[in-house]
């Protein structure tokens, strides 16, 4: 039932186009067909704020965002950071723009949104991070970097003008829901630091009680000789994943084959490592780990002189440092 001024637009879900990275079933047709049917209301509801800006006079002086999360609960996006979970809708409205339709192929993260706003108010600075949250040590420079600059870019800016890579960071989904994860995404490439790599890949209680995954799994007998797949990927490779993946997303959107061990590419995921754990550092993340331990929280015994070894996990094998 919806409210009177709210129009249902119902979608069959035998005319739904599903994309790759899910299973084209029954059960997926239908939760798109619902999803699309949510976003019709939504679709509603973005007219209704928009109107009420006209009315109150604010439309002419309101940068208008709009942005989504990860959607509705498939496997291979939901609570991952694979594309398909953090490549998302971002839509702008700026008053002051003569432009309309733009497509800006540039890069943003959604850290760039509160340095955004700050500009669009001609504020000059901000109170630092640590000023503002009350955390002891805590990043002082702003994170992310305004887009108006770009706003109305429709084609790629100079990489010395605007980032060509966004960094993205996940730990938690539910309480129980553990499982941290950076990633590291240029243009081509994508590169995952799984940290906790050793604990099977969670299921958040929507995902696991969604028709999705009930047809995905009752849709593939199981067995030793068989694989059952989520979209292009092998189920057994979503849930047990390795300690780094690397993607070149130009030949393999999808992100299924890992180059991460690829002789080939060793120099391409050194160099992305790095830069991960170079923001890891002047982010201050505690889930950089070297030895199987958080190097945040033993800071104070690097400062005086121990010595760790240079790996993620502690090997019971090796323990002496080298």
């Amino acid at each position: 039932m919806f409210d009177s001024w709210v129009e249902d637009v119902p979608y069959k879900p035998e005319e739904m186009n599903v994309p790759e990275y899910i299973n084209n079933l029954d059960e997926t047709r239908f939760k798109f067909s619902e999803y699309y049917r949510s976003i019709s209301r939504l679709d509603q509801g973005i007219g209704m704020i928009l109107e009420k800006l006209e009315q109150a006079g604010l439309a002419d002086d309101t940068l208008v965002i709009f942005l989504s999360d990860n959607g509705p609960p498939f496997l291979n996006s939901k609570t991952t950071l694979y594309d398909a979970g953090i490549q998302l809708p971002f839509i702008v409205r700026d008053p002051q723009s003569k432009a309309q339709g733009i497509q800006n192929p540039n890069m943003i993260s959604y850290l760039d949104i509160f340095p955004t706003l700050i500009d669009w108010t001609g504020s000059k600075a901000s109170l630092p991070y640590a000023a503002m949250t009350g955390i002891p040590h805590a990043p002082t420079k702003q994170a992310g970097q305004s887009f108006l600059p770009i706003l109305e870019e429709f084609e790629l800016v100079p990489e010395a003008a605007w980032k060509h890579h966004v960094f993205g960071s996940h730990t938690f989904h539910e309480s129980t829901n553990y499982w941290p994860t950076r990633v590291l995404r240029t243009r081509r490439h994508k590169y995952h630091r799984n940290v906790a790599w050793r604990l099977d890949f969670p299921f958040s209680a929507d995902l696991y009680g969604s028709l999705a995954w009930d047809g995905i799994r009752h849709s593939q007998p199981a067995g030793k000789d068989r694989d059952v797949m989520v979209g292009q990927r092998k189920l057994k490779d979503y849930i047990f994943r390795p300690p780094e993946e690397l993607y070149d997303l130009q030949e393999d959107p999808l992100e299924v084959r890992n180059l991460a061990g690829d002789e080939q590419h060793r120099a391409l995921l050194l160099d992305m490592r790095s830069r991960l754990e170079r923001w890891q550092e002047k982010t201050k993340d505690p889930w950089l780990y070297r030895d199987g331990v958080s190097k945040r929280f033993i800071q104070h015994h690097l400062d005086a002189g121990m010595v760790v070894p240079d790996r993620f996990d502690l090997d019971l094998d090796n323990l002496r440092v080298r």
